[in-house]
């Protein structure tokens, strides 16, 4: 995989996926989340848990997440236009954020394309937690944020102690790893997770966000008032 991951980029072996993602309360459009796909000729169609810790380890996902952020930006401008509301998602790995540059080097797309610092959602995971970067990480993104970036922790709470750390970092959103959620409502340690995390929210002003997209819409619905009595 290593070696055919080489080559992907400059093969066009990789695209995008937008997959929307609405507001709780009335199911309205907040933003799309690109989602990256590998479709080689030899390997078939490869998971992104796959590969995606691959390119880490090789370093290959700073060039793909080159092709991600230009591709992903391209196709907002032309679909959606510049004056949009709706925002794009994009995954950023630990192994980008270290690299020097990296908040010009975002910024210098959305000049590229005429868009706003609002127009986009960077998603990091509890590893910006690492504490052999963390002040470069910290500064990255504390300085995106002041630009106007949304910066949201995706699958929040499977490094419970992460809580700790919180009020070092600028973030919007917390995205609540789908495994305190299912079941919350007839698990009472699910609810004490969740309640501990919802906590959180009044100390650093951090919103919340059920990562439960599989749900069916009263379901969902459920899970969100359920959120909301705690």
């Amino acid at each position: 995989i290593a070696q055919r991951l080489k080559h992907a980029v400059p093969a066009n072996e990789m695209h995008l996926a937008f997959q929307p993602l609405v507001h709780a309360d009335d199911f309205s459009l907040h933003s799309y989340e690109v989602l990256l796909r590998w479709d080689n000729p030899i390997l078939g169609r490869v998971s992104p848990e796959e590969f995606i810790p691959i390119a880490e380890d090789i370093g290959e996902i700073v060039r793909i997440g080159e092709y991600v952020l230009d591709t992903a930006l391209s196709t907002y401008t032309e679909e959606l236009g510049r004056d949009s509301h709706v925002k794009l998602a994009l995954n950023i790995s630990l192994r980008q954020l270290v690299v020097p540059g990296f908040a010009d080097f975002i910024l210098g797309y959305l000049e590229k394309y005429g868009l706003s610092a609002r127009s986009l959602i960077l998603e990091v995971t509890e590893t910006i937690f690492d504490a052999r970067n963390q002040n470069q990480i910290i500064a990255v993104l504390n300085s995106l944020h002041a630009k106007g970036i949304e910066v949201h922790i995706d699958d929040f709470g499977t490094g419970y102690s992460s809580l700790a750390y919180l009020n070092r970092f600028a973030v919007d959103k917390l995205k609540i790893d789908r495994s305190f959620i299912h079941d919350m409502n007839s698990d009472p340690n699910n609810s004490s997770v969740v309640l501990a995390i919802m906590n959180r929210r009044y100390r650093h002003s951090v919103e919340h966000l059920a990562e439960e997209l599989e749900s069916k819409n009263r379901d969902l619905a459920e899970k969100n008032k359920r959120l909301k009595q705690m």
